[in-house]
């Protein structure tokens, strides 16, 4: 996930909370038109220029699509 410039297919979002030692959190959706207004989010969703360990910090501004889940508990996850 990346702060630069949205593409169409791309939302821009705030991170609402991540749990860096369960490695999941919800974004918050900075666009009204998007389907729900928090998103969960996955570290193994996550893009990095390096190969470290994965996480987000709450209040940083993200770039991310939308997926919809077969499994689990949350409909939508955000990735990229």
């Amino acid at each position: 996930m990346s702060s630069e410039g949205a593409t169409k297919n791309q939302f821009v979002g705030k991170v609402k909370w991540f749990n860096n030692k369960s490695g999941y959190g919800f974004i918050t959706f900075i666009d009204s038109k998007s389907p729900e207004k928090d998103i969960f989010a996955h570290h193994s969703s996550l893009n990095v220029k390096e190969e470290i360990y994965k996480y987000l910090v709450q209040g940083e501004y993200v770039e991310f699509e939308v997926q919809k889940m077969t499994t689990g508990e949350h409909e939508y996850q955000a990735v990229n």
